[in-house]
Formats: C-alpha cells, sequence, structure tokens
C-alpha cells in the first residue's frame, strides 16, 4: 500500500512521506484479515511497530496490549530494520544494533525479549 517511491526514496522523507509510511501496519492488518489462511496473523502483523510506551504506531498500543509474540515481532522488527542496507543508509553492525536496541529496552521494547535476542 505504500509507494515503492517512498520506500526505495535515497533521502529524507517528508513529514506526508513519513506519514504514508506509518500505515503500512494498518495496511496489513486489513489485508491479512480478508486472507482465511491469514486472518489469525492479522492483528500480530498489524502491531509489528507498536510500543511499550504507547509511541509505536498505528495505533499507540501500550504494554497492556502487546501479548508475548507481538513483543517479540517488535524486537525482530526493529533488529531486521537496523541491519538491513536501506536506500538512505548502509547496514549497521550487529553490535551497533544491539546498542540502539538496548536504549529502548524497558521503554519502547520488552527488556525479556531483548534478552533472548542477546544470548
Amino acid at each position: 500500500g505504500v509507494s515503492n517511491r517512498i520506500l526505495d526514496k535515497p533521502g529524507k522523507l517528508t513529514r506526508p512521506e513519513r506519514e504514508e509510511v506509518k500505515l503500512h501496519p494498518a495496511y496489513s492488518l486489513r489485508i491479512l484479515e480478508r486472507v482465511e489462511a491469514f486472518a489469525d496473523l492479522a492483528e500480530l502483523a498489524g502491531s509489528h511497530h507498536e510500543r511499550l510506551d504507547g509511541h509505536g504506531y498505528f495505533r499507540g498500543l501500550t504494554a497492556d496490549d502487546l501479548d508475548t509474540s507481538a513483543r517479540i515481532l517488535v524486537v525482530a522488527d526493529m533488529y531486521e530494520a537496523l541491519a538491513a542496507t536501506r536506500p538512505y543508509r548502509p547496514d549497521m553492525t550487529e553490535r551497533d544494533v544491539i546498542s540502539i536496541l538496548k536504549k529502548y529496552s524497558g521503554t519502547a521494547i520488552c527488556p525479556e525479549v531483548f534478552g533472548a535476542l542477546r544470548t
């Protein structure tokens, strides 16, 4: 649902472009809930950018709303996003990724899930 002109843009996104990108979890939810084979995963997929502190998107869910599966997916998605090469930056080292995730542990991401990632 998000244009490749935005996803592959080599420079900084404009505010409207950032708002469009933030809709992709909603698109995931809506698409998957329509497909019988994936309907059970729709809610989980739609939660992959939520944060324990409620500052995620697209719904602003909090720790009380995120089960273990969602918490795992959030950390996995953040790890992959940081470790992958992007049009606007090279990939990061594992050390740098872990350092960034550590800053979010306990506020944005689940410390138990982060701990499991580190082992």
